[in-house]
């Protein structure tokens, strides 16, 4: 065979090995045209994650619980009836800024995400109380540097009380819903809170129905809390990337038992955090 007839029929061959690939390619690339597209999964939310926040706190806090609870520790040092009838200034809630940290796990079941995380938050809430009251006479006696056993006038009776929440940490479950970039949940648990509360009466005595020079009386009562109570909230995480997120959220703890009375504390705060 000559060389031209051995090129000739291998472009023959390579023609019809042509003919019968292209239609087969063509239809192939159809077909992969015809094919859905994946789209990219959004973020997992499980693991764990830390983070800082800053916001703004109202609590209910009432002094008046100070007086109404150490009737016991006033008797023998103030009249019965110089305490119970004060007319204190009117009530109100106590405003403050707070910040703190955050930090807690979580596992994602399809769409839904659960965990656990605690928190700090120093606030350092104030509410004061000023009182005065009428005059009285103690018939029983008054503290010996007042002068001895007898009946004695009491006059500029004045009761100043203090109730402080200084900081409380929280423990609680968590329960979300993964719409993406953002997982907005709710959160329950527990709180413990510290703080104190104080108290300091000061009056003028004198013996009733001779009543000259007067002597000074003062009581002073200073108590630190340590109180549990309730934690609850909800707010919405969103992710930036893949390690980190933006958060708003609403949490609400409240003492059924702080000190001497009850306090209830709301909190509106924004924070960052990173997730590993």
């Amino acid at each position: 065979m000559t060389a031209r007839s051995t090129i000739s029929l291998c472009s023959a061959v390579l023609a019809a090995a042509f003919a019968v690939c292209a239609p087969a390619g063509a239809a192939d690339m159809s077909l992969r045209g015809s094919m859905p597209t994946v789209e990219a999964a959004g973020p997992n939310w499980g693991g764990i994650y830390v983070g800082g926040f800053y916001g703004y706190s109202s609590g209910n806090l009432n002094p008046t619980t100070v007086i109404a609870a150490h009737t016991a520790a006033y008797s023998g040092m103030i009249p019965a009836n110089s305490y119970l009838p004060l007319n204190p200034a009117p009530g109100g809630a106590a405003n403050r800024g707070a910040f703190g940290l955050f930090a807690g796990y979580q596992a994602q079941f399809e769409d839904a995400v659960v965990g656990v995380e605690m928190d700090y938050t120093r606030l350092g809430m104030d509410r004061f109380g000023n009182f005065l009251a009428p005059n009285a006479t103690q018939v029983v006696g008054i503290p010996s540097q007042a002068g001895p056993a007898g009946s004695y006038d009491f006059t500029n009776q004045r009761l100043q009380t203090r109730l402080r929440v200084s900081d409380y940490m929280t423990f609680r479950l968590r329960a979300g819903w993964d719409m993406g970039y953002f997982l907005p949940f709710l959160t329950a648990g527990l709180a413990v809170g510290r703080g104190a509360e104080n108290a300091v009466y000061t009056a003028d005595t004198c013996a009733t129905g001779g009543c000259g020079a007067t002597t000074p009386v003062r009581y002073e009562y200073h108590k630190s809390v340590t109180s549990a109570g309730l934690a609850y909230g909800a707010g919405v995480d969103m992710r930036l990337a893949q390690y980190f997120l933006l958060r708003a959220e609403y949490q609400g703890v409240t003492f059924a038992r702080f000190g001497s009375g009850n306090v209830t504390v709301h909190t509106v705060r924004a924070g960052v955090g990173i997730k590993y």
